[in-house]
């Protein structure tokens, strides 16, 4: 929860084109998943009986909120733009990366009209004319850092969300086994998907383009 709220400041910061203050909400948002992995370490000790057993007791008190198919993770599925279509009942409005785009559209860099009116439960479609506005920025044109620094928050961001969900699929069956991990089957097909989605597509793909001074 701390991560969607630095993410919805960010999303406010950006709305008014306050983009350094929202390059540092985001900032913070990138720290948070260092305990986040450090819950995965956490279980290294445990036998399958064991975390059998805690999640087990955890799904029987409360099956729709526990972890990964939690409202709070959902919730920063959603404001990261990886939920394919599901998420939090509440978070139906813009994703951070739509926020990012509209804001490069009001300061007059070329973003594609289907870009810009996406519908928010539409899974995105990577971009060209997007992907090129990240290759400019990294070569850097623009008169200060602030564009710069927005990228590599968000790759940040993307990076760190990435190495939290191997984590998750690399401690689950450490722990559980093949044997008891049956238990957890949607949690994991739901971590793999979301392992696979990579947020903000097209500032990926332009780094691998970018040319190195």
């Amino acid at each position: 929860m701390l991560i969607a709220r630095d993410l919805q400041a960010a999303q406010a910061l950006l709305r008014v084109d306050r983009l350094s203050d929202a390059a540092r909400a985001l900032r913070r948002a990138v720290h948070y998943f260092e305990p986040l992995r450090a819950t995965w370490r956490s279980i290294r000790w445990m036998t399958p009986k064991d975390l059998g057993d805690m999640r087990l007791a955890a799904f029987a008190a409360d099956a729709e909120r526990t972890g990964f198919q939690g409202d709070g993770y959902r919730h920063m599925l959603r404001l990261l733009g990886v939920s394919r279509g599901e998420g939090a009942n509440s978070i139906v409005g813009p994703d951070v990366y739509d926020d990012v785009l509209a804001h490069f559209g009001r300061i007059g860099l070329f973003v594609p009209e289907q870009a810009l009116t996406r519908a928010p439960s539409a899974p995105r479609i990577p971009c060209p004319e997007v992907e090129q506005i990240w290759r400019e920025i990294h070569e850097d044109p623009y008169p200060d850092a602030s564009l710069r620094q927005l990228a590599d928050v968000l790759a940040d961001i993307a990076a760190e969300f990435i190495d939290w969900k191997h984590c998750h699929l690399i401690a689950t069956p450490r722990t559980f086994g093949d044997g008891a991990a049956a238990l957890l089957d949607k949690g994991i097909d739901s971590a793999t998907a979301a392992a696979d989605a990579i947020p903000f597509p097209e500032l990926w793909s332009a780094r691998g383009f970018a040319r190195c001074s």
